[in-house]
């Protein structure tokens, strides 16, 4: 299906929304609608690629993370979240293992889903002011990258455009959606920030889904912006609709939720487990990515050099294959500090060269 999905994506001219972290393109596969997102950057990272490079910072195993986040928070919450199909990356090809090179700028991390529901009547109205938003959002940030803006200067614009779109969002759709006037009542320094923003969501109506989600210790980070409303007879509990944009926060919360939903089926309780180890092994590489590839761009100056940053990829897969049939049997610390060290004391071919000698082979020798 993924495979589909993505030749029916590349026949298309042009996306068919824009958001703030990529691009959106809705495609019918099989009689449904699915909507493919390239991301070219996340809210989640220091850093990012501008827009226009065409490409994407973003780690090779970024969007296998956010896929099985995605996927196990929908196993919790079917009925109130997306539908995460599947991912891929236009940068590589199907099987990570095999990669001799990997080209930044050659395209993005891409994410599918289906479509969810909504009502037909509030969609429109959503639709009418998130467009209207992200016109002027876009536009605002587009111009403060070719002035060279900060993050700090161009915080102010941000926070007026959240505040405005978020006013008009709850009043079409009900207050019931509304989170930004909770979070900021709220103690930053308490360690239960979710147990918090729970309690205070209850408080306003003991049904309410958003609760239930940080109870799990799922985010669902802006869901003024980020919800398709429904109906409340396909969503009964408010705010009657689809989070599509969530993350899991905490990670104990969301293990004991597991294991409490699910103590009735250990083999789904036990499958569910191994995915959020899986997904857990892969942020943790894509973290050694990000960090690596700042000492990867300092030391070649921006030039591409794809076969030495494909090696450095090849090593951290080869890290993650070792860790998911093994454990941590090799210290992360240790593998970024071994990696950076080759990086920067040699010239590239024989950073690749020793990449190899040193590290993918003897770790391919113990995953025979």
């Amino acid at each position: 299906m993924v495979d589909q999905i993505r030749a029916e994506v590349a026949k298309k001219e042009t996306h068919d929304f824009r958001g703030e972290e990529g691009l959106l393109y809705r495609v019918p596969i099989n009689g449904e609608a699915i909507w493919a997102k390239k991301w070219h950057r996340s809210h989640t990272k220091g850093f990012y690629m501008p827009l226009g490079l065409g490409g994407s910072s973003l780690s090779p195993f970024w969007h296998r993370a956010v896929k099985l986040s995605y996927s196990l928070v929908h196993e919790l919450f079917p009925n109130d979240t997306i539908d995460v199909v599947g991912s891929y990356d236009e940068r590589t090809g199907p099987n990570l293992g095999v990669m001799r090179e990997f080209e930044p700028l050659a395209g993005k991390p891409v994410t599918v889903s289906r479509e969810a529901a909504g009502d037909p009547e509030l969609c429109a109205i959503r639709d009418d002011i998130m467009a209207s938003h992200y016109k002027v959002l876009l536009a605002g940030r587009d111009e403060g990258e070719r002035r060279g803006s900060t993050k700090a200067q161009m915080e102010p614009f941000f926070a007026a455009g959240r505040k405005e779109v978020n006013a008009r969002i709850v009043k079409a759709l009900g207050p019931e959606i509304d989170l930004d006037s909770l979070i900021s009542s709220i103690n930053a320094k308490d360690p239960d920030v979710l147990g918090q923003l729970a309690r205070k969501i209850r408080a306003r109506n003991p049904k309410n889904v958003m609760a239930d989600l940080y109870e799990a210790g799922v985010s669902p980070g802006h869901p003024e912006l980020n919800f398709v409303p429904g109906t409340k007879e396909s969503h009964p509990n408010p705010p009657h609709g689809t989070f599509v944009e969530f993350s899991i926060a905490d990670s104990k919360k969301f293990v004991d939720n597991i294991a409490k939903k699910f103590s009735n089926n250990p083999r789904k309780r036990d499958e569910l487990l191994s995915k959020f180890r899986s997904y857990e092994i892969y942020t943790l590489v894509d973290g050694l990515y990000d960090r690596l590839f700042l000492a990867f761009v300092q030391k070649t100056q921006g030039r591409g050099e794809p076969e030495l940053i494909g090696k450095i990829c090849l090593t951290l897969e080869k890290f993650r294959q070792i860790t998911e049939k093994f454990g941590l049997t090799i210290d992360p610390a240790a593998m970024e500090r071994s990696i950076t060290n080759i990086i920067i004391t040699a010239n590239s071919r024989e950073a690749i060269n020793r990449l190899q000698r040193e590290l993918i082979a003897p770790m391919e020798t113990a995953l025979v």
